[in-house]
């Protein structure tokens, strides 16, 4: 997964394959198969495993999900909603990435960004 993250979009093969590793039990595997989505670039069906990662108990785990997020483009509000609470998040590394993801999604609009 390491490999592929760092392969960027050339390994968007691979999608198909990370998508169920990033659901798996085991942390270190959702956190590298999020990783990797996110850094090969995500397509609009992985939204709803993306909007997932940001209630993982594991900050490493919103983290990527957000990152994800923020990667996509046009977001349906649900997303959008989803990406906003998640400014209240108790990790500061998770707030950072959130506001960058709200960001880059909406670079002309006014960030509301209240940190903690």
């Amino acid at each position: 997964m390491h490999v592929l993250a760092r392969l960027g979009p050339m390994a968007k093969d691979a999608l198909p394959a990370l998508r169920p590793v990033a659901r798996d039990s085991d942390l270190g595997n959702r956190a590298f198969a999020l990783w990797a989505i996110a850094s090969i670039g995500p397509e609009p069906k992985d939204v709803p495993l993306l909007v997932r990662a940001l209630s993982d108990e594991h900050s490493i785990v919103r983290i990527q999900g957000a990152r994800g997020l923020g990667g996509l483009g046009n977001l349906p509000n649900e997303a959008i909603a989803m990406l906003t609470n998640a400014l209240q998040d108790k990790d500061e590394g998770v707030r950072k990435q959130v506001a960058a993801a709200l960001t880059k999604l909406n670079p002309d609009g006014e960030a509301k960004v209240e940190m903690r």
